[in-house]
């Protein structure tokens, strides 16, 4: 299989961090020194992610994660999207 090659200062956006692979992936991701941008369902969920790994986090619920993120980054500036509720990964 293959995926991205993460590298440093890599911004990545991980959508519903909270599923099991968001655990592995987000504090991978921050070893890395890439930039982590994940999303939540829930404000109890924020708190967690940070301090999981995540840099900045969405709650989609709240505020529309497509808006937020072109806010903050802006239109074209994530290196790579993960969505854990497929198997495979899509270039922003």
């Amino acid at each position: 299989h293959r995926t991205y090659p993460l590298k440093k200062s890599d911004k990545i956006y991980y959508h519903e961090t909270a599923w099991a692979v968001g655990h592995i992936l987000c504090p991978w991701a921050r070893a890395l020194s890439a930039e982590v941008i994940g999303t939540v369902s829930s404000k109890n969920k924020e708190e967690i992610k940070k301090k999981n790994g995540c840099d900045h986090v969405i709650n989609y619920y709240e505020k529309g994660y497509v808006n937020e993120i072109e806010k903050n980054f802006g239109k074209n500036r994530i290196n790579v999207c993960y969505y854990d509720y497929v198997t495979n990964q899509y270039k922003c």
